[in-house]
């Protein structure tokens, strides 16, 4: 009789952790399968790059990039006043710290923002495949199908290519992946290092919840992932059971992720300023069913290819009903194919469903009032996160069991062909839709207007200029203040003084380019009574005007013939004077006064300076047709 004797314990060996669970070693033909299969989605990774770079080198700064801009430009980057502003609903103190680190370092340069779009869009893209690689435990060729539909649909690239919207989802994206993956690496257990894995995830879900509040939904997906991933691996016979595994086998994780969810939304609360505008529930539910049926299930076929545009929104796909009816049939024929094939796809179908649709409600639910139209669902900047579920649905599907039945004799024949022919036709197709967005895209006039801008302050530094709006085109007035030349463009260091009096009255067009401006006379002051040779006003001196003026930020025009160089306070009755600087001869100021009344003051400050003051206007900048 043969005696097995069982392995010796030291000393040394008691109160380790038990060996890690190792997988035994694929087949050779499995592995060398994989191995092409990893060159293939580096290269897959590699083409989306160059896609991605192409189309942030033909973008530029848009709408809430100019705001977040403007405030980077007038605050301290790393005070709380800026980090933990409450902008437009959204808490992202990460978001704004790259905003002002950029706006230092190159501001309105548009090469530092599109670095930072395509580095993180290298990372989400790294970040996926190694979710799905943990998700199927090995690499496999079937998992380059869920990984070619999130590298190249269309659902993700308007938030792409959107600066202050890539800020948002790109980090939101990379943080999903990661905590999703390490998730199920918990779940599968024989992890050697748990607090490594641990801390990795809830440090992903802090990056990410500092750039997007909307991060939270990370928390629900990924204990769904989680609870379906232990289903289709067995390790639980109903869904229940299989929450439960997942429960006890990431236990840590989720009360982490529960913490930290509780103390954001406790400083979300406190930050975030109560939105009180009046919100619609038929609003809300028309634009969740519309970014669904004309946003999502077009960008599942690699589409929308046929984008509208209505300056200065963004541009939004618009398919006729016959190319979503196609889609709804190819969306339901798949469905119903896998809960046909695999066993327990209901659950993930659901999850999707629930995500998709049900999830994105209370964001929806924020963005809708009187401002706002049901096309904002087909612009698809509210989609990118979907796009990575639905990524991580397919996975999940993948590695569901089969359930043994086979639709006709010759079924492994003709699927894996097909699979391939319906990869290739979806890159093909998604990245002609992304050509037909960039072209939309760059037909914005922000980018040649701040370029002209730029050039037109440069050359006149040396002469301030009143502080007027941006056209309607680049920014509308609702985003006030920050629609203003000296927010957007006050973070150059190669520009005129704003605001400060001015000799020379000129204003930016449309093009950005330095035009002469005028002063419309609301108000307007008699003709002195002396001449150059004769001056009237050599003290404190009241001009009336013809009208009184209520208390408002009003444009001065005063000319002049002063005896010599010097400084003269300028104000109005119901305000603070200014002062200003006058040349000796005749000439003309202009100056920007806050207040109101009946009467223009104006007191020479410099001793023996004296002034005859020719009629002078009080009113608004206009431009010169």
């Amino acid at each position: 009789m043969v005696v097995v004797h069982p392995p010796a314990t030291t000393l040394g060996s008691i109160g380790r952790a038990p060996p890690a669970y190792s997988r035994p070693a694929p087949p050779a033909g499995v592995a060398s399968r994989g191995r092409t299969a990893v060159w293939i989605a580096a290269a897959l990774i590699l083409l989306q790059l160059v896609v991605r770079t192409a189309l942030v080198t033909g973008a530029n700064f848009y709408w809430d990039d100019l705001v977040l801009i403007g405030r980077a430009s007038e605050l301290s980057t790393f005070s709380w006043e800026y980090l933990m502003f409450g902008h437009d609903g959204h808490l992202m103190p990460g978001a704004f710290l790259v905003v002002g680190v950029s706006t230092d370092l190159a501001p309105l340069n548009w090469a530092v923002p599109a670095v930072t779009l395509v580095v993180g869009q290298l990372l989400a893209a790294v970040a996926v495949l190694r979710m799905l690689i943990v998700i199927a435990g090995r690499m496999r060729p079937a998992l380059l199908i869920p990984l070619a539909f999130y590298l190249f649909t269309p659902l993700t690239v308007p938030a792409f290519t959107w600066w202050s919207a890539g800020l948002n989802t790109l980090p939101m994206q990379i943080a999903m992946a990661v905590v999703v993956a390490e998730a199920v690496q918990l779940c599968r257990g024989g992890v050697m290092n748990r607090r490594l894995v641990i801390g990795r995830a809830l440090v992903a879900f802090v990056i990410g919840l500092a750039f997007f509040e909307k991060s939270l939904l990370i928390v629900p997906v990924a204990m769904a992932a989680a609870a379906i991933w232990c289903l289709m691996s067995g390790r639980g016979t109903t869904i229940g059971q299989a929450a439960r595994t997942a429960w006890m086998s990431a236990r840590e994780l989720w009360i982490g992720l529960c913490s930290i969810t509780a103390v954001w939304l406790a400083l979300y609360l406190a930050v975030v300023p109560v939105d009180t505008e009046d919100h619609s529930v038929g609003q809300t539910l028309q634009i969740a069913w519309r970014s669904v049926s004309a946003g999502l299930i077009p960008g599942l076929l690699g589409g929308p290819w046929d984008w509208e545009r209505w300056l200065p929104s963004p541009p939004f796909g618009s398919e006729g009903w016959q190319v979503k009816a196609i889609g709804w049939l190819l969306v339901l024929g798949a469905a119903g194919y896998t809960l046909y094939t695999r066993r327990h796809v209901g659950w993930v179908l659901a999850a999707v469903a629930g995500y998709v649709f049900v999830l994105q409600i209370p964001i929806i639910w924020n963005r809708t009032g009187a401002h706002t139209t049901v096309q904002l669902a087909q612009t698809l900047r509210y989609l990118p996160d979907s796009a990575l579920v639905i990524t991580l649905a397919m996975a999940l599907i993948l590695v569901a069991p089969t359930s043994g039945r086979r639709i006709g004799h010759s079924h492994l024949r003709w699927v894996r062909p097909a699979a391939v022919v319906a990869v290739v036709a979806f890159i093909v197709s998604s990245l002609i839709a992304t050509q037909q967005f960039s072209k939309e895209w760059r037909t914005d006039p922000t980018g040649e207007y701040l370029t002209n801008a730029r050039a037109s302050l440069a050359e006149s530094r040396d002469t301030p200029m009143f502080d007027h709006q941006l056209p309607i085109e680049v920014l509308l007035p609702l985003v006030k203040p920050y629609n203003t030349v000296s927010k957007v463009f006050g973070s150059l260091s190669d520009r005129p003084e704003f605001d400060a009096p001015t000799d020379k009255l000129q204003v930016l067009d449309d093009s950005g380019r330095l035009v002469p401006a005028a002063i419309t006379p609301v108000r307007i002051t008699g003709a002195g009574l002396g001449d150059c040779g004769n001056p009237e006003v050599t003290g404190p001196t009241d001009l009336e005007l013809d009208g009184p003026l209520i208390v408002w930020s009003w444009k001065v025009a005063l000319p002049y013939c002063a005896t010599t160089d010097g400084e003269i306070e300028v104000g109005l009755a119901d305000g603070d004077p200014v002062t200003a600087p006058v040349k000796a001869g005749l000439n003309a100021v202009y100056i920007q006064l806050h207040g109101g009344g009946t009467q223009l003051r104006v007191r020479p400050l410099t001793p023996g300076l004296g002034l005859h003051v020719g009629q002078s206007r009080v009113g608004e900048l206009v431009r010169v047709p």
